[in-house]
C-alpha cells in the first residue's frame, strides 16, 4: 500500500520499523533470545509495549528503537511495576540524560533541531512540547538506547511503553 504525505503529494510505503527491547543476561550481555520485539509505522507516532518477566535487573535493558538510518523521537518512556501497581521509571523529557545512546546512534545536535517551516511541523506534534522529546539521529542498523538500571524493590511482570516517531533516512531525503 502507497499513501500520500501530507499536502505535498510525496507518497510512500506504509511499512515499519522494527524496535526491540533487550533483557540483560545474568553476566549483563544482550542475546537475541532475551529480546522482545514490536513494530513501529514510519513517520507516525506509535506507542510500542513490551511485558516483562523477571530478569537480572542489575543491569540496565537496552532499547534499539530502529534498524536502520534516520530520526527517532521519543516523546516518553514508562517503566511500570504490574505486581505492586506503580511506575519505577518515566522518561517525559527532562530526564534525558539518564538514558545512555550508544551503537549507530548520537544524540541530536542543536544545528539539526533548527528546522523551520513546515518541516518543523511535520517533525514535532501539538500533543507534546518538541523540546523535552529525546531526539536521536540512528547512522546504521544498530542503535541503542540503554535505560538507567531499575531499582532492586521492583516486582514482575513489568510493562514498558515507549511513545515514539521514526522517520527514516529515504524521508528526510524528501524533505530537503
Amino acid at each position: 500500500e502507497r499513501r500520500v504525505l501530507g499536502d505535498l503529494g510525496l507518497t510512500f510505503d506504509t511499512n515499519a520499523a522494527k524496535a526491540v527491547l533487550y533483557m540483560p543476561d545474568s553476566e549483563g550481555r544482550y542475546w537475541e533470545e532475551h529480546s522482545i520485539v514490536d513494530y513501529v509505522q514510519f513517520v507516525k507516532t506509535t506507542t510500542v509495549t513490551f511485558r516483562l518477566e523477571e530478569f537480572a535487573h542489575r543491569f540496565p535493558l537496552r532499547f534499539d528503537p530502529c534498524q536502520g538510518s534516520g530520526l527517532v523521537i521519543i516523546r516518553s518512556i514508562t517503566v511500570f511495576d504490574l505486581l505492586h501497581d506503580r511506575v519505577v521509571l518515566q522518561f517525559d523529557g527532562c530526564d534525558a540524560n539518564k538514558f545512555v545512546i550508544s551503537g549507530t546512534a548520537v544524540r541530536e545536535s542543536s544545528a539539526f533541531s533548527r528546522i523551520n517551516g513546515w518541516r518543523q511541523g511535520f517533525f514535532n506534534s501539538n500533543k507534546s512540547n518538541w523540546l523535552l522529546d529525546l531526539r536521536v539521529i540512528s547512522t546504521g542498523i544498530d542503535p541503542q538506547l540503554f535505560f538507567p538500571v531499575l531499582p532492586k524493590d521492583i516486582g514482575f511482570p513489568l510493562e514498558i511503553s515507549v511513545e515514539m516517531k521514526f522517520v527514516p533516512s529515504q524521508f528526510l531525503d524528501l524533505l530537503k
